[in-house]
């Protein structure tokens, strides 16, 4: 194993902690029945698998994209 290869699985286990870290920060979160942005609302199935959820898809997508 070389240095970047190393590095690299270095980089991917602080990757894999800082995720880790913020999805218990956000599953403390209760999740949103409407978006926050359009007051649409947020299926049931989002609002479970992405605890501490506001957006709706297509507003999440629109903030994803225009970053």
């Amino acid at each position: 194993m070389d240095d970047i290869d190393r590095d690299s699985d270095i980089y991917e286990l602080m990757l894999t902690i800082q995720i880790e870290r913020v999805r218990l920060c956000v599953s403390n979160e209760s999740s949103s029945h409407l978006c926050i942005e359009c007051n649409a609302p947020i299926p049931a199935k989002r609002r479970q698998i992405l605890p501490g959820v506001s957006l709706c898809i297509e507003c999440q997508t629109l903030r994803e994209v225009s970053r």
